[in-house]
């Protein structure tokens, strides 16, 4: 008889007792995985943001160059 996901009866009955053993399993690992995963999403969202910031700034320096290129004076 197949347990949950697919797992043969004597290895669905020994995941809890792996678990009782080794308490890292169900509380280190996946809390080791949330923070790699974090950083790397946090890593990723401080790239974009940059990049909107340089392309903004760039549109802006541009503008006011084509302003001074024109001779219009801004105050």
């Amino acid at each position: 008889m197949a347990g949950p996901a697919g797992i043969s009866g004597r290895r669905a009955a020994a995941l809890p007792v792996t678990f009782k053993k080794n308490p890292f399993l169900l509380f280190g690992l996946p809390m080791i995985l949330f923070v790699v995963a974090g950083s790397i999403g946090l890593t990723e969202f401080s790239k974009a943001r940059f990049q909107i910031d340089d392309s903004k700034r760039l549109v802006r320096a541009a503008a006011a160059a084509a302003r001074a290129v024109a001779g219009v004076v801004v105050c």
